[in-house]
């Protein structure tokens, strides 16, 4: 049993030693409250859904039913290992169900990293529900505070953070995904375990100053959001789960406070030092 702290949230980790990635022990913390909890529970998975409601969805290998109170996902798609999940409506609770088969042969299929990835999609609903967010981006620690990078995946993210380390040695604060949560009014940035393949993070909170949209294009030119654009733009990086009206609200909420507490730009640029420069005026004059 361990006990993570990641985006400012607690959380119990009931896993077997050997499952937990090793990005997870970096946000290892010693508190013994918590706030989420993560079960993994080895026992035959269950493959009918009699005596539950119809699906609500069905979304790619995965199908949701709605049972007492229970969310309950399953999914058996091929090319992962099958797992079934019952979580709190609120939630704070998840229990993964998997076969024991993963548990007595343990190279058995990469159950760490499937596990892994998992235990981000449960995280993000739970981000979700306590005023946060996760966003597709690359960010940096500038002047003690955060900078994000976001655009689709092949657009410079991780070549413009790079940039910014060379000229002016700031630190990566992830190198793929970063998640902003409004606590008492104000809005921060967090490192996340789940870097993608750039392997850079830190475990670590930022007053969030700026989100920069990056766009590739011959010329460097960057100019400022209103709130209205922020929003729409921040929905669209954002990772969103499939959990109905109510989950979506929440998101909308966040981000209208999140677009209104700080700054959001478009950078239409080349990757060179000269859309650097143009970001960090802006930076310093905010």
């Amino acid at each position: 049993m361990k006990f993570l702290y990641i985006a400012d949230l607690s959380i119990k980790l009931e896993f077997p030693v050997w499952l937990i990635h090793e990005h997870l022990r970096i946000f290892e913390g010693c508190q013994t409250d918590f706030e989420l909890h993560y079960k993994i529970d080895f026992g035959n998975v269950p493959r009918e859904s009699s005596g539950r409601k119809p699906i609500i969805l069905k979304a790619y290998a995965d199908s949701f039913f709605d049972d007492s109170g229970f969310l309950h996902i399953q999914n058996f798609h091929k090319s992962d290992i099958p797992y079934y999940t019952l979580i709190s409506r609120d939630w704070s609770t998840c229990t993964l169900y998997i076969d024991p088969l993963y548990h007595r042969d343990r190279k058995t299929g990469d159950v760490k990293d499937s596990l892994f990835s998992h235990i981000r999609e449960l995280f993000i609903p739970s981000l979700i529900q306590n005023n946060g967010v996760m966003l597709h981006s690359a960010s940096i620690e500038y002047n003690g505070r955060g900078v994000l990078f976001s655009a689709p995946a092949g657009t410079g993210k991780s070549t413009h953070v790079h940039l910014w380390r060379e000229k002016y040695g700031v630190g990566i604060l992830d190198g793929d995904v970063t998640a902003c949560r409004m606590l008492d009014g104000s809005p921060y940035a967090y490192g996340l375990p789940w870097c993608g393949t750039s392997g850079e993070f830190m475990n670590k909170r930022l007053p969030l100053q700026a989100v920069v949209f990056l766009e590739q294009s011959a010329h460097n030119e960057i100019r400022k959001l209103d709130i209205a654009e922020a929003v729409v733009r921040l929905y669209a990086r954002c990772f969103l789960f499939l959990g109905g009206e109510a989950m979506t609200d929440q998101v909308l909420e966040t981000l209208e406070k999140l677009a209104g507490s700080i700054d959001c730009y478009v950078l239409s640029c080349r990757p060179d030092f000269e859309a650097v420069e143009l970001v960090k005026k802006c930076l310093d004059e905010s």
